[in-house]
């Protein structure tokens, strides 16, 4: 299992906040139950984690562009990270996985095909909308582990109708839900994303003041109402049929 993927599956089973006594008398604040995820180009991953408090971030996804892993792998020392796949090739697939990357985000339509055969890691792939149903049994047959939504639909006013959108997105491949998001949202947006089953919320590094935002937010988030809320419970249920 990718450490991204035992990370989120443990965030997914933390307990609801008690009740009573007890519970006031100096308990402990609760720990994040969603992740952030820092995004950067793989050129900038150095300076962009210098610049941002690094003890907020979950992991960090990299846009490699033709780099070479060896050139950031002080900065991404004892962090999970992963690699979008637009522009790598198989080669630069073998050479990720033998530097650490712990999780992969495909674009379906420029990803090599070696992916597939990464099965340590975490395979995503990013979307901005729903597919049909012959994509998504593509998809799940494939291994996909989750899915990216980049439509833009986690910053914003959210509304019941965007959160239908989401699991109509994520249901392509189940598993991980992680949604982009380009603005410091409030504790209760966040709390609503993940009570509607967001494991996680990728945000430019670039952008220290949102990352700030963010990470701060997260842990001001409500505690759970239910254990079993997290999305990694499986959204087969939500799969579509092959009749």
């Amino acid at each position: 299992m990718s450490r991204l993927t035992d990370l989120i599956t443990k965030m997914g089973r933390q307990s609801p906040q008690p009740m009573g006594f007890g519970a006031l008398a100096g308990a402990a604040k609760p720990s994040p139950t969603i992740a952030l995820i820092g995004r950067s180009t793989a050129a900038e991953a150095s300076s962009r984690l210098d610049a941002v408090d690094q003890s907020l971030l979950d992991a960090v996804l990299l846009d490699w562009n033709g780099a070479d892993p060896s050139d950031c792998a002080a900065a991404l020392e004892g962090l999970i990270w992963g690699a979008a796949s637009d522009g790598l090739d198989d080669q630069d697939v073998e050479a990720l996985i033998a530097a650490g990357c712990d999780f992969f985000v495909l674009d379906p339509t420029t990803a090599p095909g070696s992916i597939v055969s990464n099965v340590n890691g975490a395979k995503i792939v990013a979307l901005s909308q729903p597919v049909d149903r012959e994509t998504a049994a593509a998809l799940r047959a494939l291994g996909m582990d989750g899915t990216l939504n980049t439509s833009g639909v986690g910053s914003g006013d959210i509304r019941f109708g965007d959160l239908v959108d989401l699991h109509r997105v994520s249901a392509a491949a189940g598993g991980l839900m992680l949604v982009e998001v380009s603005e410091g949202l409030s504790a209760a947006k966040l709390t609503t994303l993940r009570d509607a089953g967001v494991d996680g919320v990728v945000s430019p590094l670039a952008d220290a003041e949102t990352i700030a935002e963010l990470g701060g937010n997260i842990r001001e988030m409500t505690p759970r109402q239910r254990p079993e809320a997290g999305n990694l419970r499986s959204l087969q249920a939500a799969a579509p049929r092959s009749d």
